[in-house]
């Protein structure tokens, strides 16, 4: 049985009639993403069908008004929890496009009748995706298509996409022949620049990310890049870069916590609190603590001492090819360890001395 038979039992008789009237109106062109189709498909399999703009299940009419032209791709975004459209929605386009009709110009995402403004609007994060670092301005970042025709099975592109920032976007794109420039927008909903490809070599040489097409790198361009990145001790280099924190920090808390109930006889006789006073588990937590900050210490003052190395040696060193933010991140641990664990604690520590005392 064709689709347009199943159509006309589905609607009545008159909607074959009604439907070709709508696609004549609308020129045979899809009102989403623009493609004009034949009677039936165009050399991509383009069929269009007509759709209710209100739909006929929430009590949409077969009147005209409430009726437009979309392929079938298209179409499928209208209904993104419907299954009969998984197999053709993975190739509608991810935004409409500018002149589309307001009421199916909706992003190819998850959510039913979502607005490019909705969608860019809850991608909250102003880290890239790639690289991670932090974007100084949010419109900074991209939105990048992460994803091949093949990856999707079904799945709405918008759910896949990753922010990155431009210098990412750039080396990305540069190796990525399905999408095109009208695809990237910033996350403010502006039209992404077209000359990223000009700052390839800001980007970092590899990504955080292995995934789809966030795993592109780009070829060295100064002796540390080289000898980090392409050299054997790259191997090296990415234990240290990933666990060097974690084994500097157990190394530390071995070391600060083995004789904790004399620390804790010791810190009462210097610093004599109220009953319960200080116990092992006190001195625990804040050993611990100083473990930790200790080891971010010594993995970012590690990381800063190289930068300034690498910097006074090699004569191809660019300032751009420099986390200038070094500190930064160190900042950013401590501050971290401060704020969720020893603040809490220590306001814990200050209500239990505060009961001991007056109740």
């Amino acid at each position: 049985m064709s689709h347009w038979t199943q159509e006309a039992q589905k609607y009545g008789p008159k909607w074959d009639r009604i439907a070709s009237d709508v696609r004549k109106r609308d020129d045979w062109t899809c009102q989403r993403c623009g493609i004009k189709s034949g009677p039936h498909a165009d050399d991509d399999g383009r069929v269009l069908d007509v759709h209710h703009i209100v739909w006929k299940s929430r009590g949409g009419s077969d009147n005209k008004q409430n009726l437009v032209t979309l392929c079938r791709p298209c179409h499928g975004v209208q209904h993104p929890e419907n299954e009969n459209f998984d197999r053709h929605r993975h190739r509608a386009a991810l935004y409409p496009e500018d002149d589309a009709n307001e009421q199916v110009a909706f992003i190819n995402s998850a959510k039913e009748s979502e607005t490019i403004d909705a969608y860019l609007s809850r991608q909250s994060s102003r880290k890239c995706q790639r690289c991670r670092k932090l974007a100084d301005d949010r419109n900074a970042l991209l939105l990048y298509p992460n994803f091949t025709a093949s990856d999707l099975d079904g799945d709405a592109p918008g759910e896949k996409c990753a922010a990155l920032c431009e210098p990412c976007a750039g080396l990305v794109h540069s190796d990525d022949a399905e999408t095109i420039d009208d695809d990237l927008r910033t996350m403010g909903n502006a039209p992404a620049p077209h000359d990223l490809t000009d700052r390839i070599d800001e980007a970092a040489i590899s990504g955080y990310s292995s995934t789809r097409k966030l795993d592109a790198t780009r070829e060295p361009v100064n002796y540390k890049e080289w000898f980090l990145f392409k050299s054997p001790y790259r191997y090296v280099h990415a234990i240290w870069r990933n666990l060097g924190t974690v084994a500097l920090f157990i190394a530390f808390a071995f070391v600060t916590t083995r004789d904790l109930e004399r620390l804790a006889v010791w810190m009462n006789v210097m610093v004599p609190l109220p009953a319960p006073g200080w116990d092992a588990y006190d001195m625990g937590v804040l050993m611990l603590l100083g473990a930790g900050i200790g080891a971010y210490t010594v993995r970012w003052g590690i990381a800063a001492l190289t930068q300034q190395l690498w910097q006074r040696f090699d004569p191809k060193m660019e300032p751009h090819h420099f986390e200038q933010t070094v500190w930064s991140h160190y900042r950013v641990k401590t501050g971290f360890l401060i704020r969720y664990v020893a603040l809490p604690y220590a306001a814990l520590v200050f209500v239990a001395i505060a009961l001991t005392v007056f109740l």
